[in-house]
């Protein structure tokens, strides 16, 4: 919290204990996906069609804990690559099924 109010810039480590005892809960959890809707303009609506229904389009994003001077230091991430690797396979299955899926590699 900052000035009473939830400070975003938190959010995983708020999470972090949360989601460890899960996984340590759980050990044959493989995936954590953090799901959560993008902060857009009201007049912006990021909806396509599938089989007659509105349905919100997903996008697959990528933290590379780094800047454009290099790695950040304190946030270490030893999968990248692997986790690359898998979210490019989510997003090609998500295309071959709904091709109006966005995509971000960043």
């Amino acid at each position: 919290m900052y000035g009473g109010e939830l400070d975003r810039s938190q959010a995983y480590t708020y999470s972090l204990d949360g989601v460890t005892k899960i996984l340590q809960e759980n050990p044959s959890i493989q995936v954590v996906l953090d799901v959560h809707r993008d902060g857009v303009a009201e007049e912006t609506h990021l909806v396509t069609e599938i089989d007659g229904k509105p349905t919100a389009q997903i996008m697959f994003f990528n933290g590379t804990s780094q800047t454009p001077e290099g790695p950040i230091e304190y946030l270490p991430n030893p999968n990248l690559e692997n986790n690359l690797a898998f979210s490019f396979q989510l997003k090609l299955c998500a295309e071959a099924y709904f091709p109006d899926s966005r995509g971000k590699y960043i």
